[in-house]
């Protein structure tokens, strides 16, 4: 298994717990990984407009990240750096 920083990320959650905003540079949690953060909007409690603000290092292409405090909100990591 190759590790590394995450470059790209799939959205597979979109169910989310906020109000409607843009949430920029969320934390987010990961098996494997650390420092990855998220920005992303929630209108109607669903999740979309995926940006990976801070790649983070140590995930692997398949890791399923998290974003902290919204745990319907998660990600697979497509492409690693």
């Amino acid at each position: 298994v190759t590790f590394g920083a995450v470059a790209t990320v799939t959205l597979v959650g979109t169910v989310s717990t906020k109000a409607d905003a843009n949430y920029t540079g969320a934390a987010t949690t990961s098996r494997n990984g650390s420092g990855c953060t998220i920005t992303y909007d929630v209108a109607s409690k669903v999740a979309s407009g995926t940006t990976v603000a801070a790649a983070g290092d140590g995930y692997a292409v398949g890791d399923t990240i998290t974003i902290d405090g919204d745990t319907g909100v998660t990600y697979t990591v497509k492409t690693i750096t």
